[in-house]
């Protein structure tokens, strides 16, 4: 069943899409960053992710924290949309390390989601406590399941909304230089 859902969305990804948000990010006043070794993103969207990080330093930041961390592994998927949000990551730790599959709706604020959720692989990585913290008044972070499986941090929104913001200026100051 998933490898058919797989199959639908590749075939729902419309390639002048992809190739419009590759252009609108790609500038040749930044070099191309290598992406970590264990950050997997579909080769359509290789360049979109490489150029986030030529406008962003906080994106750069973020991946050379994932760089570091050689048992993590990122997985990042755009999708047409992701049931019940704009994203979302599962992370299964084991005794290898940490995996992350990150879902992005490819129609909503792609930069801040990538953003967003790959901070949320970051917190992992720092350790931090979601369901202890969750209890704790002005942690920033929040229960947003019944069932305490599923979190929100304040870190994350932040660390999207930022990379958003210096991807949005970067392009600016291109259009401005030309």
């Amino acid at each position: 069943m998933r490898e058919r859902h797989r199959h639908a969305i590749l075939r729902y990804t419309h390639p002048l899409a992809v190739l419009a948000c590759i252009l609108s990010l790609h500038s040749p006043a930044y070099a191309q960053l290598a992406l970590p070794a264990h950050f997997h993103v579909a080769p359509v969207y290789f360049e979109f992710v490489e150029a986030m990080a030529g406008h962003s330093p906080t994106f750069q930041a973020q991946l050379l924290r994932i760089a570091t961390a050689p048992d993590v592994t990122v997985h990042l998927e755009i999708v047409p949309y992701v049931i019940g949000a704009r994203a979302r990551t599962r992370m299964m730790r084991e005794t290898d390390g940490l995996t992350a599959w990150i879902e992005v709706a490819r129609f909503d604020n792609v930069v801040e989601l990538i953003a967003h959720e790959i901070e949320h692989v970051i917190e992992q990585i720092d350790g931090i406590d979601l369901a202890g913290g969750a209890g704790m008044a002005g942690s920033g972070i929040y229960s947003v399941s019944s069932r305490g499986a599923a979190f929100e941090t304040a870190r994350a929104a932040r660390a999207g909304v930022t990379v958003a913001r210096e991807v949005a200026r970067s392009k600016e100051q291109d259009r401005r230089t030309f």
